[in-house]
């Protein structure tokens, strides 16, 4: 899969979430266009690695933040000059560490 097509899938995760706007999880995946099994995955990595407070309330039938939680995500592209042979080298940085600010964006 595609870095972008991961970010994106990320983001849509995140926006339904914060609206508390994902139904089950079975409806929740299917609006992503996923999986359940892959959802599931998406949320517990998300849960894992980045610390948001996901949780399921029955009442509301929604997933939602236990707390205020934001994700961003910053891709910076740069080239250089290459000596020997080769043009130009196109690096992608993704770092993980901006994983935690107020919203979900992409920076380039």
């Amino acid at each position: 899969m595609s870095l972008f097509k991961y970010i994106e899938r990320a983001k849509a995760i995140h926006c339904l979430i914060e609206k508390e706007n994902t139904g089950s999880s079975d409806e929740f995946a299917r609006r992503v266009g996923i999986s359940r099994s892959l959802l599931m995955e998406h949320l517990r990595e998300m849960r894992e690695t980045y610390n948001a407070p996901i949780d399921f309330c029955r009442a509301r039938h929604s997933f939602y933040y236990k707390e205020p939680f934001s994700l961003t995500v910053h891709i910076s592209a740069g080239m250089e000059k290459v000596k020997g042979g080769q043009n130009l080298n196109y690096r992608l940085m993704y770092s993980p560490d901006v994983l935690d600010s107020r919203k979900l964006s992409l920076h380039s």
